[in-house]
């Protein structure tokens, strides 16, 4: 009896143990399966209003700005700013840009400092057709620490407060009404204005 009942306990244990290899073996498939089927998905596009410009060289860190393919927004002419020598953007970035809809300017893309920046610094200069009718100030919070710039109606846009190595910040939601705007002659002169500047550059 009691070889009877040693084998009957040893026949119960190798069914439990090849339950749980069973178990387990179902599991993995199924994880299997969910990564097969993430992997076959069609892979995002980067639009124009992308953080990133590029999905395959970073991953998605949920802070992507996207549109329908084809809409108006994402079919927007926008112009590139020129950053002055203490700051860049970086190739995986969207870089900084700006577009102008009538008299309302929108900014976007990312931009770092290369090094220790005091503050009252030149990031950058928009150009007449994009300049604020007021001082516009724009603040970004990240992980406690402040970055902030302001841009005045000459289109300077200078560090009001310190920035260390290697800190970003994003212009993307940076949007205003140019000196255009109500009465300072509308569209039709931010066009007069714009036709000036490229002037300028010309010579």
């Amino acid at each position: 009896n009691t070889s009877r009942c040693t084998l009957l306990e040893a026949h119960l244990a190798r069914r439990g143990t090849m339950a749980r290899i069973a178990t387990l073996l179902a599991t993995a498939c199924v994880l299997l399966s969910l990564s097969v089927v993430s992997v076959a998905a069609a892979p995002r596009e980067a639009f124009n209003g992308a953080v990133h410009s590029d999905f395959d060289a970073v991953p998605d860190d949920d802070m992507t700005e996207t549109h329908v393919p084809g809409d108006a927004f994402a079919r927007a002419e926008w112009r590139d700013i020129a950053l002055t020598k203490s700051f860049s953007t970086r190739k995986s970035w969207q870089k900084p840009q700006f577009l102008i809809e009538g008299t309302y300017v929108r900014l976007r893309g990312w931009l770092a400092a290369d090094a220790h920046v005091p503050a009252g610094e030149v990031v950058f200069r928009l150009p007449p057709d994009a300049a604020p009718g007021r001082r516009e100030t724009w603040r970004v919070e990240m992980k406690g620490t402040e970055r902030r710039l302001a841009v005045g109606t000459d289109g300077v846009a200078k560090l009001t407060d310190d920035m260390k190595a290697e800190n970003w910040i994003t212009l993307a939601g940076f949007a205003f009404n140019s000196r255009f705007a109500g009465d300072g002659g509308g569209v039709e002169a931010a066009a007069i204005a714009a036709s000036a500047a490229e002037g300028k550059d010309e010579l």
